[in-house]
């Protein structure tokens, strides 16, 4: 008894000093302790005490406590905004009984336990975003990021390459889901489960606003893309998204197509560093039908044969593609055939990238096909392909002659053209708006042609003639360089003037035995090209007939 009466009577004092009277009956102390802003959770049992039997020390009491009723009253404050001085706060936090949690919050964050339940007016959507993240992480025991919440109420959440954990994801999520600002979102390089593409999922139907999803390095092969597709299929609020390089394969391929074949909304899709390979025909075959997409990435998916003849063939039937990115892929002879017959057809493309697909020059033949017949191709890329210096000048020409061609932009990094490149691109440009990208031209040594004693002239093998001629460049590209006509064969006065033009003069009866030796079917032609071509199509028919009996 000595010790509780000890107790009230230094509470009673510290009362005193802040003008905050003790209540008549210790019953009171809890409604006492609300009108200071004290926690409700402080009480006092009702012990007998001879203190109320005492008329005038109650009617004291009972006069201070209606005085600081009125002093609170007058002030007009609510019980939300209406805190006690730091003083006595600070006084009594030593008496009051509260639980470890409770103290050892971090006053950074101001956890407040008796706000949190009340009604709270804030001053941004920013503010309140933050707080209701700042609970979320709370309660599930995680340190709030400052990365993340800076960017509340900016309309962006990028949390690119901060690896947060399933609690730290799921805390985030709950705020996106009631941000109506919110319009792009970046996780890349986050590792995502199905579950998390389900949460994304909910907030894109929940929100309507986000137009912009990037997803990339977050190992969505499996059940992750299976649950991404389900959703796009049936969703139309997106409109760009980049699923690269999640390490996409043949087995991940439908439900990449189904993206493309059902989804009504997205115009930009970046599918670039995954290992697609021949599921490229699932890829042609969605595309021939989509009526959205305008840009498409398919760079680095290992796209060869059937693969690229795939893309290819749903870019002949797709009327809406407007960019489209192949670089480093296989496409080859294979490959550019189908894209040349494609191109034919195609009057919606106005952009290809093609760099670093293994274009030689009989591949390149079978593009210009279409390049040259395509009125609305305006850009194509060859960059880091074995294009071979005279081909360069050949591709010029076929531009330059075609009436068809509407390309402006020819872009050949990596690529050495001859000396006669400059002279054709001067007089394109002459002719129209037209801008090329290439290395150094390549300086060719011509030798003086005068008349020469026939003794004197190259009577020998012509085999090692046309070695010699190899050494400078690939007899092949000698011929293509003269052929002024563009029928992919040398004539003998054709094949005469080649010889002389690069500096090796040739005897009459020394052009006899090359001709006889290159003339395979006698015309008086030398059908080099046509052969080589003809040769690779053979070859390249029994290998699908091959793969078709076995």
């Amino acid at each position: 008894m000595e010790e509780y009466t000890s107790l009230i009577t230094e509470l009673k004092n510290e009362r005193e000093d802040s003008d905050v009277s003790l209540p008549p009956e210790l019953g009171e102390a809890d409604d006492m302790a609300t009108d200071v802003g004290l926690p409700s959770t402080v009480t006092f049992s009702r012990l007998g005490t001879n203190l109320s039997n005492d008329e005038d020390i109650r009617k004291r009491d009972e006069q201070r406590h209606q005085d600081v009723a009125s002093r609170t009253a007058s002030r007009n404050l609510s019980r939300v905004s209406f805190k006690p001085p730091s003083r006595l706060l600070k006084r009594n936090k030593s008496r009051i009984a509260q639980t470890p949690a409770e103290l050892n919050f971090d006053e950074e964050y101001e956890w407040d336990s008796d706000e949190e339940m009340l009604p709270v007016r804030y001053s941004s959507a920013a503010e309140q975003h933050k707080n209701t993240y700042k609970q979320k992480c709370r309660q599930l025991g995680i340190i709030p990021s400052r990365k993340v919440m800076n960017q509340f109420g900016t309309g962006i959440v990028d949390i690119t390459d901060l690896n947060l954990s399933s609690k730290e994801l799921r805390a985030l999520y709950i705020v996106m889901i009631n941000d109506v600002d919110l319009m792009e979102i970046n996780f890349s390089g986050n590792s995502l489960t199905a579950r998390d593409i389900q949460y994304i999922s909910e907030i894109l139907r929940t929100n309507k606003t986000i137009s912009t999803l990037t997803l990339r390095r977050c190992g969505l092969s499996g059940a992750p893309i299976r649950t991404l597709a389900e959703f796009l299929s049936k969703s139309n609020t997106l409109r760009k998204l980049d699923i690269s390089d999640n390490h996409f394969d043949d087995k991940d391929a439908p439900h990449v197509a189904m993206i493309i074949e059902h989804n009504e909304s997205i115009s930009n899709l970046d599918l670039s560093k995954n290992k697609l390979g021949d599921s490229g025909i699932l890829i042609g075959n969605a595309l021939k039908d989509n009526e959205m997409i305008t840009t498409l990435d398919l760079s680095w998916n290992h796209l060869r044969g059937n693969g690229a003849i795939g893309i290819a063939r749903g870019l002949e039937k797709n009327t809406k593609l407007l960019n489209l990115q192949v670089a480093w892929n296989g496409f080859a002879f294979e490959g550019c055939a189908a894209l040349g017959h494609a191109l034919v057809h195609n009057s919606t493309l106005s952009t290809i990238d093609l760099a670093n697909n293994r274009i030689h020059n009989p591949a390149m033949f079978e593009l210009l096909k279409g390049v040259c017949g395509n009125k609305s191709l305006s850009t194509i890329r060859l960059a880091q392909n074995p294009i071979t210096a005279p081909m360069t000048s050949i591709i010029l020409q076929r531009i330059s002659t075609s009436k068809e061609c509407g390309l402006k932009e020819l872009d050949m990094e990596g690529i050495v053209v001859d000396k006669e490149f400059d002279p054709l691109l001067e007089n394109i440009q002459d002719e129209r708006l037209f801008m090329a990208r290439y290395d150094i031209s390549l300086p060719v040594r011509k030798g003086v042609v005068s008349n020469i004693d026939s003794k004197n002239v190259f009577n020998i093998d012509p085999i090692r003639i046309l070695y010699f001629m190899k050494e400078h460049m690939r007899t092949i590209d000698m011929f293509l360089k003269f052929d002024k006509d563009n029928s992919n064969s040398l004539s003998r006065e054709e094949l005469h003037f080649a010889f002389e033009r690069e500096g090796y003069p040739i005897s009459t009866s020394a052009l006899d035995t090359v001709m006889g030796y290159l003339d395979t079917n006698r015309d008086g032609d030398v059908d080099l090209i046509r052969t080589k071509i003809e040769s690779e199509r053979k070859r390249i028919e029994n290998i699908i007939s091959k793969k078709r009996s076995g």
